[in-house]
């Protein structure tokens, strides 16, 4: 049996690591190759490809090729210096130009929103920033045609104004741009701020139109009119195409939070696929384990089996199928009383119950055999656990075996029960302690105490069975060593709450001493009458219960 359970070479050793495998492998397999939020994704996840600005493109060579045209050398320098220009280069010209104005007496309207213009302009920044991660030179020209409108219409008042109101009026709708731009870099994005680049561009080109036909004198009051109204038509293309970034930002966070909705699901499916594969592989692993452990615990039995000290031992089984058939012989019955019933119900179930119980038998001496067969029956037939000590043999005819030697057929039983003992606890119990009990026969008793003590460490609920008739026969009688060896037991079970202690006697245990008389519970059974049979005991009395019949009741 245990070559058949036994695993097989090269299997334990990479049991684990495969099984680690396979489960990954298959999780992987399961996993979709292209994830649905990606489509999600691309209306909020940032965009590192040049896209959507191919109007910001056309805008920027249309301006180019107009300043071209339409400037000298000169002016068109101012535009397109050898350095980059910046959003400090324009400050410096509204700065300058605000400086000439400002200590003019009067009210001056240039003077007042040269003023607004210079709080403003920065906020041109955060769409130029956009656009300067990918083509630094649209933003360049963009400032410089700012920059040169601010000096090239310095001495003209009214021009200087229009062009600072315009400037400022653009910049009032941007900065509502500036957080969707810094959350939200996609392509769609970048489309929007095109258009914002567009029509900034177109607003410059306009004014810088507007400036070289001051030059050839048109009447000053009717151009600043006429393009007033043109500049009111850029400003509101402008603030249409920030709200699309509003409009663009808004339908990016729904985007957002349903893609992060989906990868939760998504998560959430993978995490319960893990935990599937992880459960089946800790299941598996769980029975791999058990079945090692099994065979070793079955292998460690078989090997106590085969020592010496316990081949010799009687079988429990055996010693109970023997008293049972001489008490079928007899056919008499136990007698208890209803009372004694009770009392054994109360022992059975109380908490506060002692943990050791007298039943001594009175009338013939074999009661307490009987009474003992009959309990152990009864609580094996509940799958109460249970081990027990009575006669294996005729004790009056044949040579009986020693005190060590009930205590290892005590301690194979327990082991049977709970085999656990054999590999868990901080001792477990070992082959060495069996030999060592063999090695020592001077102090086997002894031994063999401690390792019934070892065995009863991991045991939490069982009962022991111990008919006296045995023990007194063992010791010839002697109550100074019966008494040792049941305050010896009694003091290993002292700290086993779980483990109860049942004694059945036909005479008082005359070794146990007065101090016993609280810790020890008593209970009185009649034993069988001799000649008395089962029917005329019903009809002889109605107050005394019969065998297992009445044994029965308690549980």
């Amino acid at each position: 049996m245990a070559n058949e359970t036994a695993p097989r070479s090269g299997h334990d050793s990479h049991f684990l690591e495969n099984s680690t495998l396979q489960a990954t492998t298959l999780v992987s397999a399961q996993l979709p190759s292209v994830y649905p939020e990606q489509r999600v994704s691309a209306w909020y996840a940032k965009d590192t490809q040049e896209k959507g600005f191919e109007c910001a493109t056309t805008a920027y060579l249309e301006a180019r090729s107009l300043f071209r045209s339409s400037l000298n050398d000169e002016e068109y320098n101012l535009i397109f210096p050898p350095k980059t220009m910046t959003i400090h280069d324009v400050e410096e010209a509204v700065i300058a130009a605000r400086e000439k104005y400002q200590n003019r007496s009067g009210q001056s309207k240039a003077r007042k929103w040269l003023a607004n213009c210079s709080k403003r302009v920065m906020y041109y920044g955060a769409i130029m920033d956009t656009l300067s991660q990918h083509h630094p030179e649209y933003v360049s020209l963009a400032w410089g045609a700012l920059k040169f409108l601010f000096i090239a219409v310095i001495n003209h008042e009214e021009l200087l104004t229009q062009i600072s109101k315009t400037v400022s009026r653009i910049a009032d709708v941007l900065p509502r741009a500036e957080l969707a731009l810094g959350l939200y870099q996609t392509d769609r994005m970048n489309r929007v701020v095109a258009q914002l680049y567009v029509q900034i561009m177109c607003f410059v080109q306009e004014a810088v139109r507007w400036y070289k036909m001051g030059k050839i004198k048109h009447s000053l009051s009717s151009i600043t009119r006429s393009y007033s109204l043109s500049f009111k038509d850029i400003v509101e293309e402008i603030a249409e195409a920030s709200r699309n970034i509003d409009k663009e930002a808004a339908a990016a966070s729904r985007a957002e939070i349903r893609g992060l909705h989906m990868q939760v699901l998504h998560l959430s499916e993978i995490s319960k696929m893990n935990f599937d594969r992880q459960l089946s592989m800790s299941t598996k692993i769980s029975n791999h384990l058990a079945g090692q452990a099994e065979w070793i615990q079955s292998s460690q039995m078989a090997q106590i089996r085969s020592l010496k000290s316990i081949a010799g031992l009687p079988s429990s089984v055996g010693s109970l199928d023997f008293c049972r058939s001489l008490r079928n012989r007899r056919k008499t019955p136990v007698l208890m009383d209803e009372n004694e019933i009770a009392k054994l119900q109360w022992w059975y179930s109380s908490r506060e119950a002692p943990s050791t119980l007298n039943a001594q038998a009175r009338g013939l001496r074999t009661g307490s055999t009987d009474f003992a067969v009959d309990y152990v029956d009864i609580l094996r037939a509940n799958s109460i656990p249970v081990v027990w000590i009575v006669p294996h043999t005729n004790i009056f005819d044949d040579k009986v075996c020693s005190l060590s030697d009930i205590l290892l057929v005590l301690v194979m039983q327990i082991l049977e029960v709970s085999p656990r003992a054999l590999a868990e606890g901080n001792f477990p119990v070992m082959i060495p302690h069996f030999q060592d009990i063999e090695s020592q026969e001077s102090e086997a008793a002894e031994r063999t105490f401690d390792l019934l003590a070892r065995c009863l460490a991991g045991i939490y609920h069982l009962y022991i069975v111990v008919d006296m008739t045995l023990i007194n026969a063992v010791v010839n009688d002697n109550s100074t060593r019966a008494n040792a060896f049941l305050m010896r037991l009694r003091l290993i079970l002292s700290s086993k709450p779980g483990v109860k202690l049942v004694l059945a006697s036909w005479r008082p245990v005359r070794g146990l001493s007065n101090q016993d008389s609280e810790s020890i519970y008593q209970i009185n059974i009649h034993g069988r009458l001799a000649g008395l049979s089962r029917q005329r005991v019903n009809r002889s009395s109605r107050n005394l219960a019969i065998g297992q019949t009445a044994l029965r009741k308690f549980l």
